[in-house]
């Protein structure tokens, strides 16, 4: 990806503000989500979520509204392997520091 497009060193604004807004409490994500396998496993359980909370969010708005259509342009543009990626490392990096405890 070209360099022109990232913000705030994400791939882009969507990504950067949805990360920001929706899971930079990165310490209660670990731990909701330490059991997935993978970090891809992650990125869609991540992309998944995000699509809940529209429809938690929009209730009334139909599957054709225009709000609805701004808001899913908007979340189709978010790298969520890269948000995915961000909170993997925290997850193994709280593992390993609960291994050194013990």
């Amino acid at each position: 990806m070209s360099e022109d497009k990232k913000y705030n060193g994400w791939t882009n604004y969507a990504t950067w503000r949805i990360n920001l807004e929706v899971f930079d409490d990165h310490y209660s994500l670990a731990e909701q989500y330490e059991n997935i396998d993978s970090v891809y496993d992650l990125s869609t359980s991540l992309e998944n979520y995000m699509s809940e909370i529209l429809e938690q969010d929009m209730p009334e708005c139909n599957k054709n509204s225009l709000t609805l259509s701004y808001a899913m342009a908007f979340i189709s543009e978010v790298n969520f392997y890269e948000i995915a990626t961000h909170i993997w490392e925290e997850i193994q990096r709280n593992k390993k520091e609960e291994n050194n405890v013990d």
